[in-house]
C-alpha cells in the first residue's frame, strides 16, 4: 500500500500537481483502502487487524473487541468455540452492546469524530487478540472480553493506542467482572482523547 502511495506521488511530482493535491490524493486512496471491507469486521486473522489499522488517515479512530470463550462469574461464556454463529454472539449482552456502538455512530459526533462512520472489529480468537496487543488475556480469572481502541492526530502523525481486559475492576471481587457499561466507558474515554505528539509514530 505505502509503494502504490510512493509511486502516485513520484508520479504526481513528475506530471506537476501540487503537494497539497498529491496530498490529497493520497488521503483518497487510504480511505478507499479503509472503507473497502465495511465497517464492522470479522477479525479472523492478524491481517485484518493490520489492514484495519493501517488505513485510518488523519483524525481518525478504529476498534476491536474480543469476545472469548471463558467463565463469567461461575457461568460458561455465550460461546462453545472462536468462530460462533449470531445466535450464540447475540446471546452476549456485552457484545450486542459493543454491536450498538459499532452501527449507531452519533454518540461519537461530540467528540469531533463525527465526519466519518468508523471500523469497529469484533473477534473469538485468542492468539488473534494477542497479536493486536490483547497481552495476557485468559491468564486471569476472568478475561471474556478485550478492547482496544486506536485513534490518530489530526495531521495522522501519531498514534495512541489502549487496550484492557480488566477496565480497572478488581475480578476478586463480586462486582469485579465488567459489563456493557464498563465496555461503552472504556471505548468512549479513548475516543475522547487527543492524541499527543509523542505518541507512536505513523
Amino acid at each position: 500500500m505505502f509503494k502504490t502511495l510512493a509511486v502516485a506521488c513520484t508520479l504526481g511530482l513528475a506530471l506537476g500537481h501540487t503537494q497539497e493535491e498529491i496530498n490529497r490524493k493520497g488521503a483518497e486512496v487510504m480511505e478507499e483502502y479503509r472503507t473497502d471491507r465495511g465497517h464492522w469486521v470479522s477479525l479472523t486473522d492478524s491481517g485484518m487487524v493490520d489492514h484495519m489499522v493501517d488505513h485510518i488517515g488523519a483524525n481518525g479512530f478504529a476498534v476491536a473487541g474480543f469476545f472469548l470463550t471463558k467463565h463469567q462469574g461461575g457461568k460458561k461464556s455465550a460461546y462453545h468455540h472462536d468462530m460462533p454463529g449470531e445466535e450464540e454472539q447475540e446471546s452476549d449482552e456485552i457484545f450486542r452492546a459493543y454491536k450498538k456502538m459499532a452501527k449507531d455512530q452519533s454518540w461519537l459526533s461530540d467528540l469531533g469524530l463525527g465526519h466519518k462512520t468508523w471500523t469497529f472489529g469484533y473477534g473469538h480468537m485468542k492468539d488473534v487478540a494477542e497479536q493486536a496487543g490483547c497481552s495476557g488475556v485468559g491468564t486471569r480469572p476472568w478475561d471474556h472480553v478485550c478492547i482496544i481502541v486506536w485513534k490518530t492526530s489530526a495531521d495522522g502523525t501519531h498514534m495512541q493506542t489502549a487496550h484492557t481486559t480488566h477496565f480497572g475492576l478488581d475480578f476478586s471481587k463480586p462486582d469485579g467482572v465488567p459489563g456493557p457499561d464498563d465496555v461503552k466507558k472504556f471505548i468512549y474515554k479513548h475516543a475522547k482523547e487527543a492524541v499527543k505528539a509523542h505518541g507512536g509514530e505513523l
